[in-house]
């Protein structure tokens, strides 16, 4: 948890009611589907975070998952980052590639 002692200054009104952090929360609806972002909380710790998610989310449906993450905790890839374009080299694909590139198993 960030302090003012680490740098971030405090609003009045978060050094009143103590720091809270950012958490993201994800929701999985149906079983076997990817979880979707939901909202954002404020809370003080995790466990929080997850009561307030639940108290949340339960008012609008029956979730079968839910996440909570610190938003400080997470970490993004930008748009312009070349790992994120495809690889235009499939010859892995090819037999002839295997006979090139021998992979050696230990048994």
């Amino acid at each position: 948890m960030a302090d003012a002692s680490e740098g971030e200054r405090l609003t009045p009104y978060e050094a009143e009611r103590g720091h809270q952090d950012v958490y993201e929360v994800f929701v999985q609806w149906q079983r076997g589907k990817p979880h979707e972002h939901a909202e954002t909380v404020n809370a003080s710790d995790p466990d929080m975070a997850l009561t307030l998610a639940k108290r949340n989310i339960d008012l609008r449906s029956d979730p079968v998952d839910i996440w909570v993450a610190p938003r400080r905790a997470m970490r993004r890839v930008s748009p312009e980052d070349p790992s994120l374009r495809p690889s235009t080299d499939r010859s892995y694909r090819q037999t002839a590639w295997y006979a090139e590139h021998r992979i050696e198993v230990e048994e």
